[in-house]
């Protein structure tokens, strides 16, 4: 993704990006820590705690449901900033999400997710994530 990124945090990025595009719920599940915090523009709003992305997912399948979502992808556009040291790591990454409405036009939401890491043994999972919306 960038230079600055080290290997394993790119390819853990670029795994949970695919796994979300391709709606894979058991591949996206399994990039997280135990314990995490999601921040995102629907309602709650906030998951923290064990099992947070998987209440996540279920809400936004949800949100996505009764807004009539036939269809979601995000895309990077530029890793911003990365940083991490022996156990944690911090990326700002800014993206685009596409989102098709059943009947309608698509949407198109440029923002920005921050993403910190931890490393569990050798792997590095997510350890949370928040969404921003520019548009």
């Amino acid at each position: 993704m960038t230079a600055q990124m080290s290997s394993g945090l790119s390819a853990l990025l670029e795994r949970y990006f695919q796994s979300f595009n391709n709606k894979n719920a058991s591949e996206f599940f399994s990039l997280f820590a135990d314990e995490i915090s999601i921040v995102d523009g629907f309602s709650p709003y906030r998951w923290h705690g064990p099992g947070a992305h998987q209440k996540w997912w279920k809400d936004a399948e949800t949100w996505a449901k009764a807004g009539g979502v036939t269809g979601e992808t995000i895309v990077v556009d530029k890793v911003h900033f990365c940083e991490a040291d022996e156990k944690y790591g911090y990326a700002f990454v800014a993206a685009t999400l596409t989102i098709k409405l059943s009947g309608g036009a698509p949407i198109v939401r440029a923002g920005t997710l921050v993403f910190t890491f931890v490393k569990e043994g050798k792997d590095w999972k997510t350890h949370g994530h928040a969404w921003g919306r520019l548009s």
